[in-house]
């Protein structure tokens, strides 16, 4: 046999040598892992499909049960009606049951959003049981914006900017009640800005209504005391209904 030729055999049985020792060390790695009591698995990647596995949670949602009952608890509160205000907080426990989960179910949605959520839920019971009134409509009213917020996330409610207005002008009621002329100041402005939003969608039926918005807004951007304040939040409460009802059939 040619020399060259036997040095081509030798090469070739060298490298399948190596070859199959390689492979038996991994088999034996392999092996010894799970003698070892060591789990060995390959990471699975995620299925396209179970990024967005449908929660029929959900489906029980009540989001307008949960503003409606929301809202009546905030006049129960105002009004000193602690029965109806507790009544009303049960009401609210039914329209909202349980949570979404953000990270699998609705990837989309924000923890911090969830986070408060419960935050504010513990916090609006706590203040009904010791019957602190301020800090239960506070409460109550950072709920309203939260779960309108989450609504909106799940494509449930119509139009962000019709629950920010709701959430503000309850929010303006609520620093005029504590007399927090900085807050008022703060609170003004966001209003401005949201109805700036919101005008232009409503129909020209609704030309009364939102004129009369238009005057409560430009007495709140002349105001200068806490006083004044006080006297269009309160005239602001039943303007804000008429314009969320002509939303109602929004879906």
């Amino acid at each position: 046999m040619p020399r060259w030729r036997e040095k081509s055999i030798l090469t070739l049985l060298g490298a399948g040598g190596i070859l199959g020792f390689l492979v038996l060390g991994a088999v034996l790695w392999e092996r010894t892992l799970h003698e070892g009591g060591v789990p060995f698995e390959r990471p699975k990647e995620p299925l396209p499909s179970q990024s967005r596995v449908p929660d029929e949670r959900i489906a029980r949602w009540n989001f307008y049960g949960a503003m409606i009952s929301l809202d009546s608890l905030t006049d129960a509160l105002t009004e000193g009606d602690w029965y109806a205000a507790r009544q009303s907080f049960t009401a609210f426990g039914l329209a909202v049951p349980s949570l979404p989960s953000p990270e699998l179910t609705y990837p989309d949605l924000s923890l911090a959003l969830v986070d408060f959520f419960n935050f504010y839920q513990i916090e609006l019971q706590r203040a009904l049981a010791a019957g602190q009134t301020n800090r239960a409509i506070f409460a109550c009213n950072q709920l309203e914006r939260i779960v309108w917020d989450l609504g909106v996330h799940l494509n449930r409610p119509p139009l962000p900017e019709l629950g920010r207005l709701h959430y503000l002008g309850r929010d303006l009621e609520y620093w005029a009640r504590v007399g927090d002329e900085e807050m008022l100041r703060i609170g003004a402005q966001g209003l401005t800005k949201t109805w700036a939003d919101l005008r232009p969608v409503l129909t020209d039926r609704a030309q009364q209504v939102a004129e009369e918005m238009d005057s409560l807004l430009l007495r709140l951007k002349r105001g200068n005391s806490v006083e004044e304040y006080q006297e269009v939040a309160a005239s602001m409460g039943p303007v804000m209904r008429r314009i969320e009802r002509l939303f109602a059939d929004i879906k």
